[in-house]
């Protein structure tokens, strides 16, 4: 899968297709990034934001990669 990512300090933007697979795909890449830095995701502090996607399918989405779903604009 091709991720775009943005990354600015400790934060870090990845903007993925509103697709299972690729939730779950994306995941399974968060998950073996503690093994090769030793820092880690932590999902409580993340949020998925919906851009152009129907309403039904985020929370399933959020659900998926076990974070929260936020809105714009982010601070």
């Amino acid at each position: 899968m091709d991720f775009s990512i943005v990354q600015y300090v400790v934060d870090t933007l990845l903007f993925v297709k509103a697709d299972a697979r690729e939730i779950l795909c994306l995941n399974a890449v968060l998950n073996t990034f503690p093994w090769s830095t030793g820092f880690r995701v932590n999902y409580h502090n993340s949020s998925m934001i919906p851009l152009n996607v129907p309403e039904d399918k985020p929370g399933s989405l959020a659900d998926l990669l076990g974070c929260s779903i936020g809105e714009l604009p982010v601070t």
